[in-house]
């Protein structure tokens, strides 16, 4: 391999860069893995173009340079390549390494969304769904960044992001017309069901107020408790609500209510 890759052969270059990177039959050198990654990365190589915006960003092998790794990613991107196209979307979103550009982020994720790209289809989603909410802040009306942000966080929700399923849920409860609670119901669930504390907590809500379920206070606490567990303060105060001001539950049906296995 070594002999090709001295010989100009791109493919070996890269898999020698990934032999010193990774130190699999020979002695880990992370700055070899960048030379060898450069050489095949000057003459086109897509894989090695994107394992060098990795270094260059991480500062792995060499001085870390945000704008050298989106150079190496943009090169990438171009042909196709698709961590690289959502890495390359993730620096123009952040301005790491280039000039800010949600527009230019929108178009890299797009293309990593398209060819399956779970991240870009949640980062993209999301990017519509910010869109969408600053509309209706400023101007309290909905724009058809609505169509986009439901269908990228659907893409991604389903693919089991639970961040995208929460946002979905708060999407359905609070931005969709007309609303649809019970949607709204079945992706905090779906976010709830793998920890994440805030779905938990609005999943609590919507069973205490019957908000596309039936009201059930014990399933309330339940999730509340969940929620809590891992430092959820919002949850917190719920309870104490459940139990003191609004006197829902007695502190026996809490205990009860909160170890029963949903």
């Amino acid at each position: 391999m070594t002999k090709a890759a001295e010989q100009g052969h791109s493919m070996a270059q890269n898999k020698l860069g990934i032999r010193y990177y990774q130190g699999k039959g020979i002695l880990k050198d992370l700055e070899k893995a960048v030379y060898w990654w450069t050489k095949a990365a000057e003459q086109g190589y897509p894989g090695a173009q994107r394992e060098l915006g990795f270094c260059y960003n991480e500062g792995e092998g060499v001085p870390k340079n945000l704008a050298k790794a989106a150079y190496w990613w943009a090169k990438a991107a171009e042909q196709g390549d698709v961590l690289s196209q959502y890495n390359l979307g993730y620096s123009y979103y952040e301005g790491e390494g280039v000039a800010k550009d949600p527009n230019k982020a929108a178009y890299w994720w797009t293309l990593a969304a398209e060819k399956g790209n779970i991240e870009a289809m949640w980062d993209l989603g999301y990017l519509f769904f910010l869109k969408l909410l600053d509309s209706i802040k400023r101007h309290k009306k909905m724009t058809e960044d609505h169509y986009m942000a439901e269908y990228w966080l659907s893409k991604a929700a389903e693919q089991g992001n639970y961040k995208a399923q929460y946002v979905l849920g708060s999407y359905y409860e609070f931005m969709h017309i007309p609303g649809d609670s019970a949607k709204a119901v079945y992706w905090y669930t779906k976010a709830a069901y793998q920890g994440y504390s805030g779905a938990q907590r609005r999943l609590g809500e919507c069973y205490i107020n019957g908000a596309g379920v039936l009201k059930d206070p014990g399933k309330a606490v339940y999730w509340w408790t969940l929620a809590a567990a891992q430092g959820n303060i919002e949850a917190e105060e719920m309870i104490k609500e459940a139990l003191d001001g609004n006197k829902l539950i007695t502190k026996i049906e809490f205990c009860n209510y909160s170890l029963r296995p949903y």
